[in-house]
């Protein structure tokens, strides 16, 4: 299939990034880029980092100054693998939680015999952009000496009654790599109103970086090019090298470039129109899915609105997974799984391969559709059907 619809697209044209990296030399992009954010984040002080595995690490630092005695991390059992890199680099000690078969979210029920004296902290994943069932609440719930942070990488745009998600929590964190909500290759930010976080916070943040402008800029070129369906569909066999598959051994911490920010000022622009579309597409795909009975459909509280990453569902039996992908492959849409194994079968974290059930479940039977801005009504109509035949 020469065209071929990606998982996660970009927002600007190669032009357009042309444009942003000649006038990026503005010292005050990245104050201005923060400002911007601000109308789609909680009402929260607000610091860039060079990712959001790094603005992850430096909460988990700012947290361990302020209660050195805990050293603990709860983390849901099925979510990114860099979570636990992060963990580890800090010092601490990953603790894993199981996770929910509705929303594939952290399992609030599980908390309670996770939770010890040694808990330094619970982070909320809102996996695909779902918002985690219960997520208002959890923050009483725990103990006062227990820090609750959302990880909102997939959740740029995701709200819960009206409120962004990251509002629920002590302290918050997104990710702006490529195949997020504000895609600009790498960079991330924090959020909190703790006046005492908002300082720990500040001692390992740099609100600028001029290194690596040339490399971000290539690489942002390359995204916004092979992104288009039928350069992605033409280079598809090489672009897939290229592809993350394993949690990172390690990772830098630094401050954002001036390009990233100029880069991202200019995504805003777009970024509200955007995460309408992403919410629209989701809510689209779930309606001309609901009937198809050899799939689990993912649950979304009343009161919440998820700005879907991409679209996930479970498939009733994980043996139809591999004809599937290979049946969208042929009609030219990507599809595939998320994370394929829970974090306990990634890493050596203590655990027997046979424990937590459900985020198992979630690694053997999770598949993923697109649908960003660049998916036209008509290739979602193509996925209904697609699924509809199973």
């Amino acid at each position: 299939m020469l065209r071929k619809i990606p998982l996660i697209g970009s927002l600007l044209t190669p032009d357009e990034v042309t444009k942003v990296f000649c006038r990026r030399r503005d010292p005050s992009s990245p104050a201005q880029f923060a400002q911007a954010l601000s109308a789609f984040l909680p009402q929260q002080a607000v610091y860039l980092a060079s990712s959001g595995i790094a603005a992850f690490f430096l909460i988990l630092k700012a947290l361990q100054s302020l209660s050195p005695a805990r050293v603990e991390v709860i983390l849901p059992a099925y979510t990114a693998g860099s979570l636990v890199v992060a963990v580890r680099k800090a010092g601490l000690i990953p603790v894993l939680c199981d996770c929910s078969l509705a929303d594939y979210n952290l399992d609030a029920e599980f908390l309670e015999e996770a939770v010890t004296a040694r808990t330094l902290a619970v982070v909320c994943v809102h996996m695909f952009g779902i918002p985690m069932s219960g997520i208002v609440y959890l923050r009483a719930a725990l103990p006062r000496e227990v820090f609750l942070v959302e990880d909102c990488a997939q959740a740029l745009g995701s709200r819960v009654a009206g409120k962004p998600v990251g509002s629920f929590s002590d302290i918050s964190f997104w990710s702006f790599n490529r195949g997020k909500n504000l895609p600009l290759g790498a960079g991330g930010c924090i959020a909190t109103q703790r006046t005492e976080l908002i300082e720990a916070v500040k001692k390992g943040v740099s609100l600028s970086d001029t290194r690596g402008d040339w490399m971000m800029y290539m690489k942002a070129v390359a995204f916004s090019f092979v992104t288009r369906p039928f350069v992605y569909g033409a280079g598809y066999s090489l672009i897939a090298c290229f592809k993350e598959t394993r949690p990172p051994n390690d990772f830098s911490i630094g401050g954002i470039s001036l390009f990233q920010s100029a880069l991202g000022i200019a995504l805003c622009a777009h970024l509200g129109k955007a995460l309408a579309t992403r919410m629209h597409n989701g809510e689209y795909l779930r309606r001309r899915l609901q009937e198809v009975t050899a799939l689990e459909l993912p649950a979304v509280e009343p009161q919440a609105e998820a700005a879907y990453n991409r679209f996930p569902f479970l498939l009733k039996e994980a043996g139809m997974a591999a004809s599937l992908v290979t049946r969208f492959n042929r009609a030219g849409i990507e599809i595939s799984p998320m994370y394929g194994k829970p974090l306990h079968q990634m890493f050596s974290l203590g655990y027997p391969l046979d424990s937590f059930p459900r985020a198992r479940a979630i690694a053997g039977r999770l598949l993923a559709l697109p649908l960003h801005p660049g998916v036209s009504v008509k290739e979602m109509d193509t996925m209904a059907g697609l699924l509809r035949t199973l």
